[in-house]
């Protein structure tokens, strides 16, 4: 069985299966890239690794996950949504 050509017309190779300290060093890493707000999928590409095989890692290591879709970001400072209030009139659009 051959191997895919990169980009570059090169024979990709096949990847070696992460054990001890090169696996702790990964882990010290994607663990740290995620809490500071890194995507998995940014993880990944950055260490040329799978979605699934970082998302293992971060499992195994205890992350907990931020919800799908990531948070809404806001300029700093600014409160968030407003509701209005139930009594205030509304402007007819005629």
């Amino acid at each position: 069985m051959t191997t895919p050509p990169t980009a570059t017309g090169e024979a990709r190779k096949p990847r070696k299966q992460l054990t001890g300290a090169a696996r702790e060093s990964l882990t010290t890493y994607a663990t740290a890239a995620y809490q500071r707000g890194d995507s998995i999928r940014t993880i990944a590409a950055t260490t040329r690794r799978s979605y699934a095989n970082i998302h293992a890692i971060l499992t195994d290591a205890g992350v907990t996950f931020r919800p799908r879709g990531g948070t809404p970001s806001r300029p700093a400072g600014h409160p968030g949504p407003t509701t209005v209030a139930a009594s205030a009139p509304k402007e007819s659009r005629r």
